[in-house]
């Protein structure tokens, strides 16, 4: 992902899990979340397209604003400024996105939104 960071050139990054699909919408959410300076970045709390109950609890949980529900599943977005202040992703072997996102939080205000995963 800090690779990725590293060719991009816009000001706003947005990190998306390859089995993650994103429609206009959601781009219009993160558009609207970033009219507020005060906001970091975010990232998306988890839908599916099926119906399973262990899907469903974890869906439920990520819409929680608790870090321990809030891996990086789906997508998150930054102002490239935020990455930089935050030194990018850690470079640990699993679990980089959750250790972004905590860092991003405490690092400034975040808006979450729904997508489907």
């Amino acid at each position: 992902m800090n690779l990725g960071e590293a060719h991009a050139t816009g000001d706003v990054l947005l990190f998306l899990h390859a089995d993650t699909r994103l429609n206009l919408d959601h781009i219009r959410e993160v558009l609207r979340a970033l009219e507020d300076p005060d906001i970091i970045g975010g990232c998306s709390p988890l839908t599916f397209d099926f119906a399973e109950p262990y899907l469903s609890l974890y869906s439920r949980l990520s819409m929680m604003r608790f870090w321990l529900f809030h891996y990086g599943d789906g997508a998150l977005f930054v102002r490239r400024s935020g990455f930089d202040r935050l030194s990018g992703f850690k470079e640990i072997p699993i679990m980089e996105d959750p250790n972004f996102l905590r860092r991003m939080r405490r690092e400034g205000k975040q808006s979450c939104w729904k997508l489907l995963s």
